[in-house]
């Protein structure tokens, strides 16, 4: 965590926001707002049953947050990526589950931004009596064979770059599939 001005203030912000419906927080430039308020929420939990959203007026402060609190958090810049925090649940999930309760498993993420040392192994097959889950994007949707899938669970949501006129700007949004 960074040693910025807002930091001294996080149990209070935190008090306010769990307080009030809206709360609307105001520091001078370079204080934390940006970087340190949505890793705060994070770390309260907020981003557990949604997500915490920040918003910049240009595109190169927006990058320069993200790469930011990518680094702080010690994740790649994005990463983090809903097809992470499934894998991690799933890992959790099969470790919590009684012993011989079910084979042992193997969980792969496939998705664009994955290095492709890394995409190759969901062709690996399995182990010898482990089931394999391939967590992925639309990436494994067309051009690509995967041997040994018996069941596919599609969620029905994808994420999208739009362009909304309203504010001239794009963004990846999570849509419901078309078909």
């Amino acid at each position: 965590m960074a040693n910025l001005p807002i930091v001294q203030f996080e149990k209070k912000i935190l008090e306010t926001v769990e307080q009030n419906p809206v709360v609307v927080i105001i520091g001078e430039t370079g204080s934390g707002k940006s970087t340190q308020l949505s890793q705060m929420l994070h770390r309260k939990g907020y981003t557990d049953s949604g997500i915490v959203a920040v918003t910049q007026p240009r595109r190169v402060a927006a990058v320069s947050v993200s790469r930011r609190v990518a680094q702080e958090l010690g994740v790649k810049l994005g990463e983090e990526d809903d097809i992470e925090k499934l894998v991690s649940k799933l890992e959790d999930k099969v470790r919590s589950l009684a012993e011989g309760s079910c084979m042992d498993a193997i969980i792969l993420p496939l998705h664009g931004s994955l290095p492709p040392e890394m995409q190759v192994r969901v062709f690996n097959p399995p182990p010898p009596n482990c089931r394999r889950f391939i967590v992925a994007t639309n990436i494994a949707e067309t051009s690509l064979t995967v041997d040994g899938v018996v069941y596919v669970i599609d969620s029905g949501y994808v994420k999208q770059r739009q362009y909304n006129p309203a504010t001239g700007m794009y963004s990846l949004d999570v849509v419901q599939i078309s078909k």
